[in-house]
């Protein structure tokens, strides 16, 4: 019997409310940064299984550079909450 298994990662973005969606990227320079929690799964048959990642990021939409942020970086880097 022939078994086929389709193994991949799964990855969940939310923005994060209440914090800026406009800060400039050190990359690309654009007003196109927001603060996003991310989580990354392993799945079978697109299905998620095994936690990877968990944790929160600033990401760029344009250029997808990102930057883990760890407890108390919003207020380092001055993201206020409006």
């Amino acid at each position: 019997m022939f078994m086929f298994f389709l193994f991949g990662t799964k990855n969940f973005t939310s923005h994060m409310d209440g914090y800026p969606n406009n800060l400039q990227c050190p990359n690309c320079h654009n007003n196109s940064v927001e603060p996003v929690k991310e989580k990354e799964f392993i799945s079978v048959w697109f299905v998620p299984i095994i936690p990877i990642y968990w944790g929160k990021q600033l990401k760029c939409r344009i250029c997808s550079w990102t930057q883990d942020l760890k407890k108390g970086d919003l207020e380092k880097y001055n993201i206020q909450k409006h």
